[in-house]
């Protein structure tokens, strides 16, 4: 589940890398805070689980395989029996950038258009059993949300921003759900999640006298990545049927707390002034917070024939609002040009975001009992990046997509289909503060003022294409 894996290019040639890595704890804070929301939209792009794809996200209710044990865990009391599900989902993920050259100017090329296109598989497995007529369930799965990746040239436009990214969050969740009457049933899921960050990226140690800003030859690609395998966590939903025909759903999941240890590799930059470069230390800890989600759906049904679901999904990004990284003993290095020796201690970012709104409709229709069953629905997000943060290392805009799904009888099991496209928004970035990462002049060129990496043309798109099985005993 980790879409990472795999995706660290060659060494550079013609540059020398840093065996203990101390230039990348340098400016390892300033890359890690736009680095996040490129998880667009909050922690995930889309609703994860094959039938919540093709009902276009609303799902809070109307869920009915192991799946809704994340969405709202008081849907287990649905099933009936000895449940087993395994999916997989294609996240085909492309964004296309062209960069608003800043006044200060860089080298020929330095806003070509940028390009990313990357496919990538996200595997989920899940057991639950319900005693037929039962008051409880139980269930235990393993599953990640559905995550955006980007890999762009190394010394392309969009360097100073990104190069490689591919971040994963896997969740192993135990849960337990009980019927206190026929209208009303509650679930509550125990998680543990791990969280692993990879980003490449290029920084600039342009000295301030010699060349430009965006000379190759200061360019220096730095290596990051960041695991937390141990975040408790956990999801608690009710659902209230007031009517035969009416259905209630709602649950919450908690914030999540990352606190992981960070390794780097940078390469020092082939200009001749940093020969000398050296350093003792290589480790930081990172502590951040990705926000808590509240979902709430409201479902029309007519049992064996079809039904429609609105629902609403609110995750509070606006709490996420600092990146802090301790060194873990000593990282001090030497013969850095303008600064001499320097060493590194706690530092905390600001990074503001807003909280995301998304709003669904879509529901399932029976050909006929136990037969064929065909999906359909949309939704709406707004953007979680404003316009002052957006880079292709944050990419995020308002996103419309639309769902299609079907469940079809195959023997003893059940084959499920799932599609989604999600649409982005295009956005044109003029009000940018991000900046090209320069640990030697934090504030920009010092004699002409900072450098700009983050305005101009941002476009996107995602498509998810997810298949499972589901049997029951």
């Amino acid at each position: 589940m980790d879409p990472g894996r795999g995706l660290c290019p060659p060494r550079p040639g013609g540059r020398r890398w840093l065996g203990s890595r101390a230039l990348g704890v340098l400016v390892l804070i300033p890359a890690l805070a736009g680095s996040l929301p490129a998880w667009a939209g909050g922690v995930q792009l889309v609703e994860r689980g094959v039938r919540a794809l093709g009902r276009g996200g609303a799902a809070i209710v109307g869920a009915d395989d192991v799946n809704t044990a994340y969405l709202n865990p008081a849907g287990l009391l649905r099933l009936s029996g000895l449940t087993v599900s395994v999916d997989s989902s294609l996240i085909d993920f492309a964004v296309h950038h062209t960069r608003t050259p800043d006044p200060v100017g860089g080298e020929p090329g330095c806003c070509d258009e940028a390009r990313s296109h990357i496919d990538y598989l996200n595997p989920s497995a899940g057991v639950a059993y319900t005693p037929p007529g039962g008051r409880w369930a139980a269930a235990f799965s393993v599953f990640g949300p559905y995550a955006g990746a980007v890999k762009f040239d190394a010394d392309g436009a969009a360097r100073y921003a990104i190069v490689n990214q591919a971040n994963a969050l896997v969740y192993a969740q135990a849960t337990g759900a009980y019927r206190l009457h026929d209208t009303l049933w509650l679930g509550l899921g125990l998680q543990l999640r791990q969280f692993r960050m990879f980003q490449q990226l290029a920084v600039s140690v342009y000295p301030g006298f010699l060349g430009t800003p965006e000379d190759p030859q200061f360019d220096a690609l730095l290596d990051i990545r960041v695991d937390d395998w141990f975040s408790p966590g956990g999801v608690a939903g009710l659902i209230f049927r007031p009517r035969d025909w009416l259905e209630i759903g709602l649950s919450y999941q908690t914030p999540f707390d990352v606190d992981g240890v960070g390794s780097m590799r940078s390469t020092i930059p082939g200009h001749y002034l940093f020969a000398d470069v050296a350093q003792r230390g290589d480790q930081v800890r990172l502590q951040t917070r990705l926000p808590d989600i509240l979902r709430l759906g409201v479902r029309y049904r007519q049992p064996e024939r079809f039904d429609l679901e609105l629902a609403a999904v609110w995750e509070r990004w606006s709490d996420h609002t600092t990146i802090t990284a301790t060194p873990q003993g000593e990282v001090l290095f030497t013969g850095v040009p303008g600064i001499g020796e320097y060493r590194i201690r706690q530092i905390a970012v600001e990074d503001y975001f807003q909280d995301t709104l998304s709003l669904r409709l879509g529901g399932e229709l029976r050909l006929r009992p136990d037969g064929l069953r065909l999906r359909a629905g949309v939704c709406w997000e707004n953007a979680t990046v404003p316009d002052s943060s957006v880079s292709v290392g944050a990419f995020d805009a308002a996103k419309l997509g639309i769902g299609l799904g079907l469940t079809a009888p195959l023997g003893p099991w059940e084959l499920d289909a799932g599609f989604m496209h999600l649409f982005l928004a295009d956005r044109h970035i003029t009000s940018s503060t991000r900046r090209q990462i320069n640990p030697l002049y934090p504030g920009g060129d010092p004699l002409e003022g900072p450098t700009v990496v983050g305005n101009g043309s941002y476009s996107g798109r995602l498509d998810v294409l997810s298949l499972g099985f589901t049997r029951r005993w």
